[in-house]
Order: structure tokens, then C-alpha cells, then sequence
């Protein structure tokens, strides 16, 4: 089964929405794709909405934007490891 989500908006409660939906079809786990630049944040923020098991997939595309992409990542990636959902 897929879940796309172009554009989410809200992306915490879409997540909270999709674990719910996990628990109640006894699935177990998620793939998540997006840029690569992306996924270590995103993993932490599906397992902090209750997925525990989260796969990731990335295109093999560099683009020179991802030079900001990536340091606004490592700024964000922290303010997730204390933020409180």
C-alpha cells in the first residue's frame, strides 16, 4: 500500500495520522522518500510518532541548492532530538 503526500502541510499531524492508520491494519513499518538530505529527520520524526520501523529511499541527484539544504538539516536535525512533540 502507498501513501503519497506531495506537498504535505502539517507534516506532525500527517504523521501522527499515519501511525494511526499503521496500528489500526497491524502494519509495522513505513518508507519514506524524499531528498537524501532529508530522511535522517524525517526517520526520527516517524519513529517519534510511534513507526518505529522506517525505511528510506533517496534519488541519486545532487542539485547545488542541496549545499543549503543540507545546512539547514544540521541545524534542524538537533532542534528535533530535544524538540518535545
Amino acid at each position: 500500500m502507498a501513501v503519497v503526500t506531495p506537498g504535505a502541510i502539517k507534516s506532525q499531524l500527517w504523521r501522527q495520522n499515519l501511525a494511526a492508520y499503521l496500528q489500526s491494519n497491524n502494519l509495522h513499518s513505513a518508507l519514506a522518500v524524499s531528498n537524501y538530505y532529508h530522511l535522517p529527520r524525517t526517520r526520527l520524526a516517524f519513529q517519534r510518532a510511534g513507526i518505529e520501523v522506517v525505511y528510506t529511499a533517496h534519488a541519486k541527484h545532487f542539485e547545488l541548492r542541496d549545499f543549503y539544504s543540507v545546512a539547514r538539516e544540521l541545524i534542524a536535525y538537533p532542534y528535533y532530538l530535544v524538540r518535545k512533540d
